[in-house]
């Protein structure tokens, strides 16, 4: 009998850590990543991206603000956080 319930813990434990979600078609859970989007002002003297549209220090912006990838504003960009919105 011990070993019985001893069992049917250790399944209910198994369940319980395990996600049953569907996964998307021809993606594997595990390298689904999250993609954050951030705000920049698209100008050459620009330095930094934003994590709000309405951010005070876009208001100095005279170009295009455009949305892209935190990934691209860092890397592709050379932009560093805001410090009035980070």
């Amino acid at each position: 009998m011990k070993r019985i319930f001893t069992v049917l813990a250790f399944l209910c434990l198994v369940a319980g850590a395990t996600s049953f979600s569907a996964p998307v078609e021809g993606i594997h859970p595990s390298t689904v990543q999250e993609v954050s989007y951030v705000y920049i002002c698209n100008s050459s003297t620009a330095h930094v991206y934003h994590n709000s549209k309405t951010c005070s220090g876009l208001n100095a912006c005279k170009h295009e603000i455009i949305k892209i990838t935190l990934g691209d504003a860092v890397n592709k960009y050379n932009r560093r956080a805001c410090k009035i919105c980070e």
